[in-house]
């Protein structure tokens, strides 16, 4: 087994966190390497904390189980963590990990829905797409709020 970090780091204009909308049924976008033949699943694989299946030929649980279309080895990855809000800007933070078996997380794809809380206000700005950079209104506030220059990195934890 072998856990992984999902770190993230953006430039955050008048927001003071960002999170999954819904994280029971948020699904977790992954590129995801096979730990035999290092071949690479052609599409980014959604794991979701709600979704548990009993290991094959174990007790154990997992998020998601997934057989290499390559060589057919299984694999299981877990979430760990629950999703740490990201409330500080410029500084890169770990906000969620995972437990992997048999297989490595690549890349994050920041599909689905985001919710956005207003630095000053408050407001909430829910079904937030983080595919690009983000920019909105604060009416309460009177100013503009954003997220830019995303970066999504997977380390080792």
């Amino acid at each position: 087994m072998v856990k992984f970090a999902l770190n993230f780091q953006a430039e955050l204009a008048g927001v003071s966190s960002l999170s999954p909308k819904d994280e029971q049924a948020f699904y977790y976008m992954f590129e995801v390497e096979c730990g035999s033949c290092h071949e690479v699943h052609e599409n980014p694989i959604g794991i979701c904390r709600s979704e548990i299946h009993d290991i094959p030929g174990s007790k154990g649980e997992a998020n998601l189980i997934w057989t290499c279309k390559n060589c057919k080895r299984t694999s299981t990855i877990s979430i760990a963590s629950r999703f740490l809000p990201y409330t500080n800007s410029q500084s890169q933070q770990r906000v969620l990990e995972l437990e992997c078996r048999g297989c490595e997380l690549v890349k994050f794809v920041p599909e689905g829905e985001w919710v956005v809380k207003g630095e000053e206000s408050g407001t909430i700005f829910a079904e937030v797409e983080l595919e690009d950079d983000w920019y909105d209104y604060d009416e309460k506030a009177g100013a503009e709020v954003s997220i830019s220059d995303m970066q999504w990195t997977i380390s080792k934890a």
